[in-house]
């Protein structure tokens, strides 16, 4: 009677322990208790089933060390994703943070020991259930028995509970995502959490490691016109000549089959009058390191200002976040792919993308048409092991501290930066420039850091510099010294203009920019900001959804245009690729890309990692499952803009894994 008395103790502490951990989670992170039910569920059942563990194989002096290593890495798990949370926005995998864990922790511990402070009260909170075992474990520690009828009853009514827990999962409307797609076959790590619990998640993230993630059902809704007159129609559409029937007839991969009815079905988007205007210039791209519309004012940053609004201007552009911080924000601009990973897979998305996929980027589009490709980054060049993956991608690769040229010469940009963080954008331009400029045509990369975070005038090297350029503004000391760390950016292409002016090649050159990811360092969850809301308050509304918070800014500037072009549809980061290689008339497929051609005619469509997604006509917000219609739309509209979303994502995901660009180089000469 006492071992089960005591049985049911261990059981409930444990189910209390789990639910009291998910609760703290929730409040120290998203704040949304709209998927309580679920967690509720999942948390008893999880409780049962780790009581029945841990009571199976301990014996009764082990017993007591056994269940305190449950509680400590119960305590790691869940303290650790709320730090993760507060500092980045998302909830990682166990992978994903070991592997990320040395490039962070090397270069910002500063930060991670502002996120401890912060985090103080749930480090405390969650000591609890460690402290309480202490004083009571004596009514609670079991010991092993044989064949205990209770513990076996109870652990099979979790087991049932589990079941009707999943099979009652809300299976969605019209196509949307749901509960039941979250858990099975698009599951996401992030997202499950929210829905589910860290634990239930966790153990799903396990599990479909080891099993692969179910293969979601995909409904074509939308097929390609066909060349009824058998007229070559390809000249007019952005398409190489494929035969995907043929890879599908030598391959035994029921995946790339799946891929190849998919892309082939997938309406090309159609060259336009912008189709060339830019060929032969000179391109530099920028991926500017939190940067946002809301930084930009006519008065304070003239130049960002008028290359803003006088070029290609892009007026509904959005930076979508999907859990890989800068990397990923430049794998949808340079890629056009979805930062997208299944369980088990470690790493970022750009160093799992294969050497083939890899020169299907931007660089090496522009290295293949005969330019001179070169990036810079005034950081360390080996950070997300972009010394490896860069070069891949067709640019010779510099940065800080050490670097060796593909010509085997030795670069090390920190020699001509000052020392501080974050390093100036405008000494990285004034150091690179005439390593270039003589090259024509050339492509250049910069990828900028003088916009990071912390935000503030005594950590921050950038935004101490300019200080005096926002002392004047009615804005906090956060949002202040967040704006005055982006004007280094302004000085940077300011320097950049003058440059270019003076060797007399502005006008056969094009700037284009775009953020990496929105200003996380300004997130109320961010470490040292109390849960004060600094993001709001730049963009000068609250700011609730996720189109709302990864508003971003893009950019296609050449003082050889007559007048501006506005783009008013929504686009986001996936589009910039393919619009660009429609300016410069450089031949690609547009099917195998995860955006469009944003100048093409074809409707705007952006979509953010919880399947989100916003056109002209409507918006649907997945957190709440909302739809708002800017006209009329028909069901079936709404349907097939769920089913693209999912396509786009899914397969974007799956053109890495399975190396397709690999496999079409196999068949097809036109891929280099």
């Amino acid at each position: 009677m006492v071992k089960n008395k005591n049985y049911i103790n261990l059981t409930v502490f444990f189910i209390i322990t789990i639910f009291l951990s998910e609760i703290c989670l929730i409040i120290f992170t998203t704040g949304n208790f709209d998927n309580i039910k679920n967690i509720l569920l999942f948390s008893i059942v999880l409780g049962i089933s780790i009581a029945f563990i841990v009571s199976l194989i301990g014996i009764k002096k082990f017993g007591y060390y056994l269940i305190y290593f449950v509680l400590i890495l119960i305590y790691i798990c869940f303290i650790s994703q709320i730090l993760l949370f507060r500092s980045f926005g998302f909830f990682y995998p166990p992978e994903t943070v070991f592997n990320m864990a040395g490039d962070v922790i090397g270069s910002y511990s500063g930060s991670i020991i502002n996120s401890i402070l912060s985090g103080f009260i749930p480090i405390i909170i969650l000591l609890i259930p460690i402290c309480f075992f202490s004083a009571f474990k004596k009514r609670l520690n079991v010991g092993y028995e044989k064949k205990k009828i209770l513990w076996i009853i109870i652990f099979i009514a979790g087991l049932v509970l589990h079941f009707l827990t999943t099979v009652t999962m809300d299976e969605g409307k019209n196509g949307e995502i749901s509960d039941k797609d979250y858990y099975t076959s698009s599951f996401d790590f992030n997202e499950g959490v929210k829905r589910f619990g860290f634990l239930e998640t966790l153990r799903l993230n396990f599990y479909y490691s080891v099993n692969g993630v179910p293969q979601q059902n995909i409904i074509n809704l939308k097929k390609e016109q066909k060349n009824t007159k058998n007229i070559l129609i390809e000249a007019k559409y952005h398409k190489y000549n494929l035969d995907f029937n043929l890879i599908k007839n030598n391959t035994s991969d029921k995946q790339i089959e799946k891929m190849c009815d998919y892309f082939s079905s997938v309406i090309p988007s159609k060259k336009n009058e912008y189709t060339g205007m830019f060929k032969g210039k000179n391109l530099i791209f920028i991926c500017a390191e939190a940067f946002s519309p809301y930084s930009v004012s006519k008065e304070r940053t003239p130049t960002l200002y008028k290359m803003m609004n006088e070029g290609f201007v892009f007026s509904d552009y959005y930076q979508p976040s999907f859990g890989e911080s800068t990397s990923g924000g430049e794998y949808s601009l340079l890629l056009s792919q979805v930062p997208k990973k299944d369980s088990g897979e470690k790493g970022m998305s750009m160093k799992l993308s294969c050497n083939e996929n890899l020169k299907y980027s931007m660089p090496a589009f522009f290295k293949n048409e005969g330019y001179y490709t070169n990036g810079f980054h005034n950081n360390s060049y080996t950070y997300y092991s972009r010394d490896i993956t860069h070069p891949k991608m067709g640019m010779n690769w510099y940065g800080c501290n050490g670097c060796v040229t593909s010509d085997g010469s030795y670069f090390d940009l920190a020699e001509y930066l000052s020392i501080g963080w974050p390093r100036s954008d405008k000494e990285m331009i004034s150091a690179t420039v005439g390593r270039y400029i003589d090259n024509n045509p050339f492509f250049t990369y910069y990828l900028t850091v003088s916009g990071h975070n912390n935000y503030s005038f005594e950590e921050n090297t950038a935004a101490n510099k300019n200080k005096n350029t926002v002392k004047n503004l009615p804005y906090s000391e956060k949002v202040k010294a967040y704006l005055a760390s982006q004007f280094e950016l302004e000085s940077a292409l300011t320097e950049l203009i003058l440059t270019l002016s003076d060797a007399g090649i502005l006008d056969d050159t094009v700037i284009a920019l775009s953020n990496d990811h929105y200003p996380y360092g300004l997130s109320p969850l961010w470490q040292g900001n109390g849960g004060k809301d600094y993001i709001s308050e730049l963009y000068g509304k609250k700011v609730k959804t996720l189109s709302e918070r990864e508003k971003g800014a893009f950019f296609i500037y050449c003082t050889d245009m007559k007048s501006p072009v506005k783009v008013t549809k929504p686009t986001c980061s996936f589009d910039v690729l393919p619009t660009i290689l429609n300016l410069f008339g450089i031949e690609f497929d547009s099917r195998l890309f995860a955006g469009r051609d944003a100048l093409s005619k074809e409707e705007g469509l952006v979509f953010f990692s919880n399947y989100s997604w916003k056109t002209d006509k409507a918006e649907y917000n997945a957190e709440d499952g909302k739809l708002t219609k800017f006209s009329q739309v028909t069901d079936e509209y709404v349907k097939e803009k769920h089913s693209e979303v999912k396509n786009r994502i899914q397969y974007s995901k799956m053109l890495r894994q399975k190396e397709f660009f690999k496999v079409l180089k196999n068949y097809n000469k036109q891929f280099f």
